[in-house]
């Protein structure tokens, strides 16, 4: 199986090539192929719309006429922009990465590579028009995130790198297929060398794998293979991209990303963060009264119910037994009220209140407490 002695060469020297073969080799490939080859057009996979940042924006002016970063597609001279401009750069306000599902966390990580120009994006730019706003917003609204494994700054031509599926018996043989970003143009090659990038040994690996399984993005240049079949040409990473997807065990509230059996659990309290990591599900909970209220808006027994319904919790005590917020502020004995602090109604005084909650407080303790009695029990 080429696959996986191929693998298990990588991880000795980094350096995939090819080791059986069951045809002869074109006459092209007894040729070899020079740096200036057009490549053949490539009737399959689309690899058109990456961009990479060229600059960040700057410029000390109104949003969004200012601010963001530059982009262009990689491997093109010009690109158009999202007025419909050809320019060597296109300035885009906004980078919309809302489609990639990352958590927060993940995703301003994923930016800041992206502005530093140690990422990839696939995506198309649009100026979105917003009546508030003094002019149209050019958005880079993604599909596809890549992130550099060297985080390197990228030298050579921008391709889409995968596995040819050719089994062979001597060498030189077409193990991989290079298609060019952004254009229709491909190439088999011998081997792929991303040890050349400088990235760590394990990421090194995680480039080979997922090479073989679904294809890698690669910045680099070629090199001459030649053996018992003539001449072909390698490629030399100076930078390789990984796929970016949400990390395995973290999730989102607005996307059920949780395998079977297991739900998005949220931090108490940071419901609105809406994201998570994936937890078994229970199937089973203690029949005990130490009511909870779920991000759902509904009490459960304990937390331990509300994870059996696949709900994190919001806070402790009954839905609407949020302790309120409004506290006084200063060494003055004005009185404002009363407000419930999670566990009973308390005086509210001082120089001023302070809190959203100082609108709602209640003029008497009998009124509080009748409000939040079932909290209190």
């Amino acid at each position: 199986m080429k696959h996986v002695r191929s693998k298990a060469m990588a991880l000795s020297t980094a350096l995939l090539s090819a080791s059986c073969v069951d045809h002869e080799p074109r006459a092209e490939q007894r040729a070899g192929a020079s740096e200036s080859d057009s490549g053949l057009v490539d009737p399959g996979q689309d690899v058109s719309g990456y961009f990479i940042v060229t600059r960040i924006d700057t410029r000390r002016c109104l949003f969004p006429i200012c601010g963001g970063v530059f982009v262009k597609h990689v491997n093109k001279a010009l690109t158009v922009c999202g007025d419909g401009v050809p320019r060597k750069e296109c300035h885009a306000a906004v980078t919309d990465v809302s489609a990639l599902g990352l958590p927060e966390e993940q995703e301003q990580q994923f930016l800041a590579a992206f502005e530093q120009s140690k990422a990839l994006v696939r995506g198309k730019l649009a100026d979105v028009n917003d009546p508030s706003l003094p002019a149209p917003v050019s958005t880079l609204f993604t599909s596809e995130g890549w992130k550099g494994a060297a985080q390197s700054i990228p030298t050579g031509r921008f391709s889409r790198l995968s596995d040819s599926g050719i089994v062979c018996i001597t060498f030189p043989c077409p193990s991989f297929l290079e298609q060019v970003l952004n254009t229709r143009r491909r190439r088999e090659l011998a081997e792929v060398d991303l040890a050349a990038s400088g990235a760590k040994p394990e990421l090194v690996d995680a480039g080979y794998q997922e090479l073989f399984d679904t294809g890698i993005l690669a910045a680099g240049t070629h090199f001459p293979v030649t053996g018992p079949a003539g001449t072909m040409p390698g490629f030399r990473a100076s930078e390789f991209y990984l796929r970016v997807r949400p990390d395995a065990n973290t999730c989102s509230l607005s996307a059920d990303t949780c395998p079977e059996g297991h739900y998005c659990a949220i931090p108490e309290g940071l419901c609105a963060q809406g994201s998570g990591t994936c937890e078994v599900q229970p199937e089973h909970c203690l029949f005990v009264w130490d009511p909870v209220c779920g991000c759902d808006g509904q009490t459960y027994s304990n937390a331990g119910c509300a994870a059996v319904a696949g709900v994190s919790v919001a806070h402790q005590g009954e839905c609407g037994c949020a302790p309120m917020d409004a506290v006084g502020v200063g060494p003055c004995d004005a009185f404002f009220g009363y407000a419930f602090d999670g566990e009973r109604c308390q005086a509210i005084n001082g120089c001023s209140c302070e809190g959203t909650d100082c609108d709602a407080l209640f003029s008497s303790l009998e009124d509080c407490e009748a409000k939040f009695e079932h909290c209190m029990s």
